[in-house]
């Protein structure tokens, strides 16, 4: 029995991380999954989750309609996504989080000086994967 739980347990966590990805994309699109993203990742166990967390808080700043909400959401989650970062700072998946939200955010907001540096990271580690 002690067997099969150490098999499964990969398994359960990559299998969250593809559910983290599913509703980071539908969460640009819909509130509701935005805040099923934010529930979903709420505790902050990991890094990863925080960095989750920070992505839907950003996001949900699309979806409110007070400029003062809009912006301390989006404030709480920079803020969330960043720590992670600083924190694992060799996290593929929190930078590719951290490129996809800085690529997607508005000029006026000033949350794109790391695109340059996770693009040239994300495309080093996944040349350094290809050559394992």
């Amino acid at each position: 029995m002690k067997y099969i739980i150490l098999i499964l347990m990969p398994s359960f966590f990559v299998g969250q991380n593809i559910a983290y990805q599913d509703l980071l994309k539908r969460a640009s699109v819909n509130n509701k999954s935005c805040d099923s993203l934010i529930r979903f990742v709420n505790n902050e166990n990991t890094n990863i989750e925080k960095g989750y967390l920070g992505a839907g808080l950003m996001i949900k700043a699309k979806h409110e309609k007070k400029l003062h909400a809009k912006w301390q959401y989006f404030k709480k989650g920079k803020d969330k996504l960043e720590d992670a970062i600083n924190t694992e700072p060799n996290s593929m998946e929190l930078r590719k989080i951290r490129n996809h939200i800085q690529n997607n955010t508005p000029h006026f907001l000033n949350y794109k000086n790391n695109r340059k540096e996770d693009e040239f990271f994300i495309k080093k580690m996944l040349i350094e994967q290809k050559k394992r």
